[in-house]
């Protein structure tokens, strides 16, 4: 059989691959991901490569590349990695551009919470397992013995695996103290000659745009590692509903999908390992929070009836699972057990539980608060005194810089910061790592459209006017209005990076979705913006944003700032909660049972509200 050996620059990783395997599933097979919006239906050309070597064994363009693709880029040797096999004799070098290697400035801090130590996996010390004892008890009762009379536990019990450690142990019939790791108190997971540091477990934030693993010592309840990195299912597009998509129309899939995100996740595993010099087999639990269906896809569960109303979730409780139980297995003791917080409803997953229990251990005594997880899918939950409803909105990926001409996710390089000076419109810009800037990612985004509503530059409907006199407020060939963020001298690739008539009406659907949601909300309290004590902003997008920005284009309420509060990775601060703290645990349950979910696309206000919600405010 042929075979190609498929080289990828700058990281200079090869594959060797038969024919006809897509690059880009080749990448993600050596822990590249190349980007992409589509699902590689070859629509949104963001899996742009530079072919290096090898060019004369492919195809010929395909009729997507020949549509978004410049003859300056074809004649470059830029070809879609979506459109691209591996070829049947002949090797290939592939060099995938910076902004495509996704350089992701990834906001792993969250609000750590002072709470007593209380995790599900303990290590319990028997000092004298009475092995030489002259009675006939077993082994196991010996040890169970042990165990009631040490730490007064009465309802623990071997697992299989443990079982079989503990003839091992038995045959060298020695009375030296034995070191049992036991889950809540009742099965015995694994049984050593001598106290071992840990036990340890991980707490996983899973995002439809990236994956965050921290590693804890559960012994002393601290973070003692952390990695991140895009999540790999954006082999099949960048959001939750092109996944849906794609479990509806093949069923292979959905296995593909779990099989992405599990070693995305190992890959984390294996990096925190390394970082302190333990083994993965020493990890005994996992806890994730991810949005209903990422949890769904992680433990392979179908998302599909996600896809049609009622967007009906398979399981909506807090589920607990053997480790060997996952497949592809886990990076961890295949005893252990893998926890996922309890969703609410479709749309309003675990990660919004891990949040709303953040918020409540960081302040009891607003009567009132809104707590939104602005992403792809907006999440957003008010709290009063009579309880808490919650609800999601379809906010869009424009904040991730999909869909947007020159947008890009938190890359180094991306315009992160930006001001327009009235009258004159000039423009400041800051990007991440202080780089030259290769696009705009969302902070960026609602700052340009935020300063363009203060210069007057937008009209309420969020047309750009045509009277306002500057260069960089222009029509361009193809008839369309279009605002120079910056000029191309400034930027890394070579070409001017504007805010088009499109982009801005992208972003105006996104806001109006979280405008809509959240007025619908304080509606149904009987609610008032003034009434409200405390606005809680979590997650990476929101670490981000400039406040006074995002309530200058309606995103957030306008209240006094000194209300808004922004706490990062809440979701992964609520699993690593979770993970140590059985109280915590006990919480997350009864937080999901208690919240009242509101479909909004079944609510009959709704749509008006988001049609009212396109307009800006005129600037104060």
């Amino acid at each position: 059989m042929n075979e190609s050996h498929i080289t990828f620059l700058p990281e200079g990783k090869t594959i060797i691959a038969a024919p006809g395997t897509r690059i880009i599933d080749l990448a993600r097979l050596t822990g590249i991901d190349i980007p992409f919006t589509c699902g590689g239906k070859g629509t949104c050309g963001r899996c742009r490569v530079f072919v290096r070597k090898g060019m004369e064994t492919l195809g010929p363009l395909s009729e997507a590349e020949r549509g978004l693709l410049s003859p300056e880029e074809v004649t470059c040797g830029v070809r879609l990695g979506c459109a691209l096999w591996s070829p049947v004799d002949g090797d290939l070098v592939i060099e995938i551009p910076e902004v495509q290697a996704e350089q992701l400035k990834i906001h792993t801090e969250g609000a750590t919470i002072a709470i007593e130590l209380d995790p599900t996996v303990k290590q319990y010390i028997i000092h004298n397992p009475g092995f030489k004892a002259k009675n006939l008890l077993s082994y196991e009762q010996l040890i169970l013995d042990g165990l009631k009379n040490e730490h007064r536990l009465e309802q623990a019990s071997f697992n299989y695996k443990a079982l079989h450690e503990l003839s091992k142990r038995a045959a060298n019939h020695q009375d030296e103290a034995l070191a049992l790791t036991i889950w809540n108190d009742e099965e015995i997971l694994s049984i050593d000659s001598h106290p071992k540091d840990g036990p340890y477990g991980i707490a996983i934030d899973i995002g439809t745009t990236t994956v965050v693993c921290y590693l804890l010592d559960l012994k002393v309840g601290k973070v003692i590692s952390v990695s991140s990195a895009s999540n790999s299912q954006a082999i099949m597009g960048d959001d939750v509903m092109s996944r849906i998509a794609a479990v509806t129309e093949n069923q292979d899939n959905l296995f593909k999908l779990q099989m992405a995100v599990v070693e995305s996740i190992n890959r984390l595993i294996r990096d925190c390992c390394d970082a302190i010099g333990i083994a993965p087999m020493d990890i005994y639990e996992c806890c994730c929070a991810g949005n209903t269906c990422m949890q769904h896809l992680f433990i392979g569960l179908s998302p599909q009836a996600l896809g049609f109303f009622p967007y009906r979730p398979v399981i909506k409780r807090g589920l607990t699972v053997t480790a060997r139980c996952l497949h592809p297995p886990l990076l961890m003791n295949l005893q252990g057990k893998i926890y996922l917080l309890p969703s609410i409803a479709g749309f309003v997953g675990g990660d919004n539980v891990a949040v709303q229990l953040i918020v409540n251990h960081l302040d009891s005594k607003s009567d009132i608060k809104l707590i939104l997880d602005i992403g792809t899918n907006t999440e957003m939950a008010l709290a009063d005194s009579e309880g808490v409803v919650v609800c999601s909105c379809p906010s869009g990926p424009a904040f991730e810089g999909m869909h947007i001409t020159y947008g890009v996710r938190g890359v180094i390089g991306a315009i992160e910061r930006v001001s327009v000076t009235p009258g004159v419109f000039e423009v400041k810009y800051k990007t991440i790592g202080n780089n030259k800037p290769v696009g705009i990612c969302g902070s960026g985004l609602v700052d340009a459209v935020a300063g363009f509503i203060q210069s007057g530059i937008l009209q309420r409907n969020g047309a750009f006017k045509t009277d306002v006199d500057t260069p960089r407020l222009r029509t361009n060939t193809n008839g369309e209005r279009e605002f120079v963020l910056a000029w191309k001298e400034e930027t890394d690739i070579g070409r001017d990076i504007v805010i088009r008539q499109r982009d801005v009406v992208e972003f105006q659907k996104a806001k109006a979705a979280i405008q809509a949601a959240y007025k619908i909300l304080m509606r149904k309290k009987g609610i008032t913006e003034h009434q409200i004590g405390k606005i809680f902003i979590a997650g990476a997008f929101g670490q981000y944003i400039d406040p006074d920005n995002a309530i200058t284009t309606g995103m957030l309420p306008p209240v006094p700032l000194e209300k808004i509060e922004t706490i990062g990775n809440a979701a992964g601060s609520g699993a690593r909660m979770v993970l140590i703290s059985r109280k915590a645990r006990r919480e997350a349950e009864a937080l999901a049972e208690k919240s009242d979910y509101l479909e909004l696309s079944a609510d009959p206000e709704f749509s008006l509200q988001f049609m009212q919600s396109m307009f800006f405010m005129s600037p104060q």
